[in-house]
């Protein structure tokens, strides 16, 4: 086997792509916590201790410097509640786990070739690094608006109707 047909059967691996998601996630998570880049994980934790305390989600939170405002609904403090019952070190791998997960989860449903599934991938990864690096949500976005399609087209218009939802 050539070294070009090895490099073509590894980038096509969809556990190559899982692997690759995985050090991605520990080494932009590292990163996040020796940078101290944790505002967006700081607001949606508060806003989940704020919905517990029947408090405003939407007053302005302060992180060092920063003074920002948590702009999701409600729904999604609530989603957030067992992230924010964590410990913050935690709280941002299992963030940064979950929205890779769930994209890596959707692509590999999606009723594509491999090639075109590794394509989409690549495309996306430097928006999801992005992403990640600041803690935000376009990955769970991305995964449930994937998962709309999938099913949407199998049919089961309940369950795409609840990604909807969600």
């Amino acid at each position: 086997m050539t070294l070009t047909a090895y490099i073509n059967n590894l980038i096509h691996s969809k556990y190559f792509r899982i692997i690759l998601l995985f050090i991605l996630c520990l080494a932009v998570g590292i990163q996040i916590l020796y940078n101290d880049s944790i505002a967006n994980m700081i607001i949606f934790k508060t806003s989940s201790e704020r919905l517990l305390h029947h408090a405003n989600l939407y007053d302005y939170i302060q992180y060092k410097i920063i003074y920002d405002k948590f702009f999701y609904a409600p729904q999604f403090a609530l989603f957030f509640l067992p992230i924010a019952a964590l410990p913050i070190n935690i709280s941002i791998f299992l963030w940064l786990f979950l929205g890779a997960g769930l994209f890596y989860l959707a692509l590999q449903n999606l009723p594509l070739s491999t090639t075109k599934k590794t394509i989409i991938f690549f495309i996306a990864l430097s928006d999801l690094v992005n992403s990640f690096q600041n803690l935000q949500t376009n990955a769970i976005n991305t995964a449930f608006m994937l998962f709309i399609f999938i099913f949407l087209n199998n049919q089961k218009y309940i369950l795409a109707a609840l990604c909807v939802a969600f």
